[in-house]
């Protein structure tokens, strides 16, 4: 037997707790209603009678999501996709269309807040004050500043940290319809410097994005490294863009080229510009 892919079947199948189709292992309340496996260790009533859960499995509906074509539960953020109940867990774990986990982690109150992607934007200039720049064909610029300290102190207003990282708030930029934004960070004297797109894999590949480094006081044409680069799928989390192609810079070689400050505390204020060029990459084949 094989389910149509209906919003009412999915309707009856989902769990009643974080209403997703529910996958094995589904258990039962005392009066016959279900829960998921993944909501069965949060809760021990039903929401639907008070009655306690049980260790009884429904097989039977269990058997039944295997069998059924269900659309994924993304479908509403642009995934088409119409999957077998057995493939549906492995996808809805890897769909470019899922939930997207902000990167700035507990800032601000954040929570590690699961978000939409069509609400992500949205929760980066609420929460976290991403500022939106104005660009020329994808041209624009930032000024960056690092405090070199003796002793750690708070540093610039623009960082932050996360798990013993330095963390630049990043800035946002519209071009093709799309929306782009940087991510910076400073781990164990490197410095890692990417543009992301608000979308998916697919989106992310057809760009590139030139970075060319420069004193803020330098004339335009002069920079000290110059590099493009791949954009970034928001979807990719920190660990992971620091595994993709990205711009890398240690401090020294940083140091020895941008702008540098005494500070009255002691240590330097590091500054250093990047201009950023978004380039559409050239279609193959």
């Amino acid at each position: 037997m094989e389910v149509g892919p209906t919003k009412d079947v999915q309707r009856i199948l989902e769990c009643p707790v974080c209403t997703s189709v529910p996958l094995a292992p589904i258990f039962n309340c005392s009066k016959g209603h279900i829960i998921c496996g993944k909501c069965r260790p949060l809760t021990r009533k039903c929401g639907l009678c008070e009655s306690n859960f049980t260790d009884s499995r429904n097989y039977v509906l269990e058997k039944i999501v295997e069998a059924s074509s269900i659309a994924c539960e993304f479908r509403d953020e642009g995934c088409d996709l119409i999957l077998r109940g057995n493939e549906f867990q492995q996808h809805i774990e890897t769909c470019e269309f899922g939930h997207i986990r902000c990167i700035y982690g507990n800032l601000k109150n954040c929570n590690d807040s699961l978000l939409k992607m069509g609400d992500y934007l949205k929760h980066l200039q609420g929460v976290h004050n991403l500022k939106e720049l104005p660009n020329r064909d994808g041209k624009f610029f930032h000024v960056y500043c690092l405090a070199d300290l003796k002793k750690p102190v708070s540093i610039a207003r623009t960082m932050s940290c996360i798990n013993s990282d330095k963390v630049w708030c990043g800035t946002h930029v519209k071009f093709d319809r799309n929306d782009f934004f940087t991510r910076t960070l400073f781990r164990k004297d490197v410095f890692h410097f990417s543009l992301c797109i608000i979308g998916s894999e697919m989106d992310a590949a057809k760009y590139n994005v030139r970075m060319f480094f420069k004193r803020p006081d330098d004339d335009e044409k002069s920079s000290f490294f110059d590099i493009t680069v791949p954009v970034i799928t928001i979807k990719k989390a920190g660990k992971e863009i620091l595994e993709s192609m990205h711009c890398m810079l240690t401090k020294t070689m940083l140091k020895n080229s941008c702008q540098v400050k005494r500070l009255l505390e002691g240590g330097e204020k590091l500054i250093w510009q990047v201009n950023y060029n978004i380039l559409r990459s050239k279609p193959t084949g």
